[in-house]
């Protein structure tokens, strides 16, 4: 330790806080908090340490430490999140959410309910339910509750639209239309309420409710309202035998397993909401910390992001800090939340099972690796590559008429979507007209983004296309003096004609200098990696394409008529959510928009019209991307 460390740690103050050790070369490699930072900073340098693991390959690395006092610890554990996430230190763990979790949100008491699917809940007084792990589960669930209860899931402006006429969620029996008056409000609302109870999880109270509601009716001689309310008893209840996994804890309540094998680590987080499971959630990490800081910084972290804070976090572990913890996790959930280390009865039991779900994560995860490094050194063999391709780069181009041309860059690191890293390019002048001066457009900026910033260059780049698309690629690395990145075509699979049955071709991959395209046989795992590669910049570049499609068709619409200027153009779209809500809603809604007037309604909506039908006999595109 040098003389200087040494003073900086001696002048550690007392008072809660964080600290921060830096490299040589002023880098943050580690972040703590302490409730004293003076002495779990000495702790550091006492002989023997504080007994973690990675303490001898932190200390030699230490040069300097700087230290941020706070009011209370849970402050102090409030910036110790915000300072790992800026500054990414190489010996803490730093969860980066990138899968973001939906929840379904239901105002029961608002004049006209509506279920909603969000990615973060607010504090607006609605209530959430969830998390679902993935939009296709969130689906299915709104389906349910749609086909069901049939309360509507459209936004206000859609629904003020079709205030005469009904949507096909109405003919599909996905709602029950309240924006028609084909169910009185009261009735919407006590559905509202219904649907509540099931996503609670008292599904038992909803069955007996709806079991006497049927009685009712049926005593009523209603027998048609008796046999919808049977049919919902029926649902609900088949929903219950599917999904219980415990039926002595309620409540919310998250089960957080570990698997781990040296620095290497799997946490699986189970979601359980009234004895029933409704998603899990695995998280690698890797990093020589002990597990129980570990689990410490990923509870700060995970909960920190906005994800729902339920009532109880099962833990494998005692882990440091916990009464801190329980303390920001209760202030953001506004109700108390606690900590448990699970030792018997069913929350051990679901421990168990969290663990199992790590544990098979972390070899699936290991298989995955391992097929993966064997897809990318069959690349490099298949395309004589000079080096192993770990880093990928794949662009596509989409235009519609030579309208609207973007290119897209996605990136593959390790055979893995590197979301963070991808790019997308509005092409600009008379290069938008022509696929191959588009493509070379984008390649050339990324080219020049390389040089000025000093980038490592990607191990390969492949574009969509044939052998122009190659040499419109080729020709923008040379020009930027960057011809040493290798870069090849992946051109589509034809069906060739001749004598006997059409065959079909596989995908050929262009390469510069040969004359003969290399195959590339679809049972190979290189050919789904490039092909995974493809189709995932053809679809980032569609996507960009319709989004600005749909806002050059916004303008055009609404700035073609004459006295809408900005004012009015907001106020009509966010009461009626877009062009086709305004030219469907009735006269008088348009009318009460603000700044707008019967007369001026009657002529926005017949111009609308007007334009709609000019273009009508044109031919519409999704966005196709260029010809290869």
């Amino acid at each position: 330790m040098t003389p200087e460390l040494r003073a900086l740690i001696d002048a550690a103050p007392p008072d809660p806080g964080v600290y921060r050790f830096l490299d040589v070369d002023g880098r943050v490699i580690y972040v703590g908090k302490a409730k004293s930072l003076r002495s779990r900073v000495r702790s550091y340098f006492r002989e023997g340490g504080d007994g973690r693991l990675l303490l001898e390959h932190l200390r030699e690395a230490i040069h300097s430490v700087d230290f941020i006092v706070t009011e209370t610890e849970k402050e102090a554990l409030l910036l110790e999140n915000t300072l790992i996430k800026r500054h990414r230190p190489t010996f803490n763990i730093n969860f980066r959410d990138d899968k973001s979790f939906v929840s379904i949100r239901v105002d029961p008491d608002s004049e006209i309910p509506r279920l909603q699917v969000v990615r973060k809940p607010r504090e607006d007084g609605a209530l959430y339910f969830g998390p679902y792990s993935s939009s296709s589960a969130v689906r299915v669930t709104m389906k349910f509750l749609g086909r069901h209860f049939g309360v509507r899931p459209c936004s206000d402006g859609f629904y003020r639209a079709h205030a005469r006429r009904a949507c096909l969620k109405y003919q599909i029996g996905r709602c029950r239309a309240p924006c028609c008056g084909h169910i009185d409000l009261d009735e919407h609302r006590r559905l509202a309420r219904e649907v509540a109870l099931f996503l609670r999880g008292r599904r038992g109270e909803l069955v007996k409710d709806l079991e006497r509601k049927m009685k009712v009716a049926s005593q009523g001689l209603d027998f048609e309202r008796a046999a919808t309310l049977r049919d919902q008893a029926a649902a609900v209840r088949q929903t219950i035998e599917g999904q219980i996994v415990t039926r002595t804890l309620s409540g919310e309540l998250d089960i957080l397993g570990l698997h781990r094998e040296g620095g290497r680590l799997e946490l699986a987080l189970l979601f359980v909401r009234e004895g029933s499971l409704v998603s899990t959630r695995c998280v690698p990490f890797l990093s020589e910390l002990p597990s129980e800081d570990v689990v410490s910084s990923f509870l700060s972290q995970y909960y920190a992001s906005g994800n729902l804070v339920p009532g109880a976090v099962v833990v494998p572990l005692e882990i440091p800090d916990s009464e801190m913890i329980e303390a920001l996790l209760t202030e953001r959930r506004g109700r108390n939340v606690r900590l448990h280390v699970a030792r018997k009865g069913e929350r051990k039991r679901l421990l168990e099972l969290a663990r199992r779900n790590a544990e098979a994560s972390f070899r699936s995860r290991q298989r995955l690796e391992r097929e993966m490094g064997q897809s990318l050194t069959a690349l490099q063999k298949a395309l004589s590559l000079p080096r192993l391709p770990r880093r990928i780069e794949g662009f596509d181009v989409s235009t519609f008429q030579g309208r609207e041309t973007v290119a897209s860059m996605v990136v593959l690191i390790d055979g893995r979507p590197s979301r963070d890293d991808y790019r997308r390019f509005r092409i600009r002048g008379e290069d938008a007209r022509d696929d191959f001066s588009a493509l070379r457009q984008a390649i050339s900026r990324r080219a020049r983004a390389l040089v000025k910033e000093g980038d490592a260059p990607p191990d390969l780049i492949v574009v969509d296309g044939g052998r122009g698309q190659l040499a419109a690629a080729a020709s923008a690395l040379a020009d930027a003096e960057l011809s040493a990145i290798p870069v090849v075509s992946l051109a589509k699979a034809r069906t060739l004609s001749g004598k006997g049955d059409p065959v079909r071709s596989d995908e050929r991959v262009f390469v510069p200098g040969a004359e003969v395209p290399v195959p590339l046989s679809e049972d190979r795992p290189e050919h789904r990696l490039v092909v995974h590669l493809r189709d995932e910049a053809h679809r980032f570049a569609i996507a960009y394409h319709r989004k600005l499609r749909g806002r050059a068709s916004v303008r055009s619409d609404l700035d073609a008529i004459q006295g809408i200027g900005p004012q009015r153009k907001r106020a009509l779209l966010r009461a009626f959510g877009s062009v086709e809500g305004i030219r469907g809603a009735a006269l008088e809604d348009v009318a009460r928009t603000s700044g707008i007037g019967v007369r001026r309604a009657r002529f926005i909506q017949e111009e609308l019209r007007r334009l709609r039908d000019e273009v009508s006999g044109e031919t519409s595109d999704d966005g196709a991307h260029g010809t290869t």
